[in-house]
């Protein structure tokens, strides 16, 4: 009985309630921006996206292969101009962290279909969320095309 008494004793004094980690929990999350860091030079036939002037450039957000938003055009890119912040006119917030997203990336043409720049690849929230660490920023790499996404993770 004194074993069982001191090993109770050394366990609780052993055991620091305060030296256990913290771990958040949240419901969902908002992309605040997404940065466009750079995307291929020249489209598929090896000339540039516009013959007189700069790419416009829009993303399309998709989830499960569905657009579901597309941005506001940013007129007259030049890859000088790069990083450039691109917003949504509504709040894009998900509850699901492990849906597949995509980003899409497009030069507006007027006479012509507009043009693929660059996608992103599938991806989903749960990327951002390392050994229980809720990240505030995604890399998204794919070829040419570096994006970065802000997160904003919402209890």
């Amino acid at each position: 009985m004194k074993f069982l008494l001191l090993f109770i004793v050394i366990i609780s004094s052993s055991c620091d309630i305060n030296n256990f980690p913290t771990y958040f929990s949240y419901n969902s999350v908002r992309i605040t921006k997404i940065e466009l860091f750079e995307f291929q030079p020249v489209n598929s036939n090896g000339n540039k996206w516009d013959d007189e002037s700069y790419p416009d450039i829009y993303l399309i957000f998709s989830e499960e292969n569905q657009p579901l938003i597309i941005s506001p055009i940013r007129i007259e890119v030049e890859k000088s101009n790069l990083p450039i912040d691109i917003f949504f006119f509504t709040d894009i917030i998900s509850n699901y962290f492990y849906k597949d997203l995509e980003l899409f990336v497009y030069d507006k043409d007027e006479l012509t279909e507009d043009d693929l720049m660059g996608r992103s690849g599938t991806f989903n929230f749960s990327n951002a969320i390392i050994n229980n660490n809720y990240e505030n920023i995604l890399y998204l790499e794919n070829g040419y095309l570096k994006l970065k996404v802000h997160l904003n993770w919402l209890e």
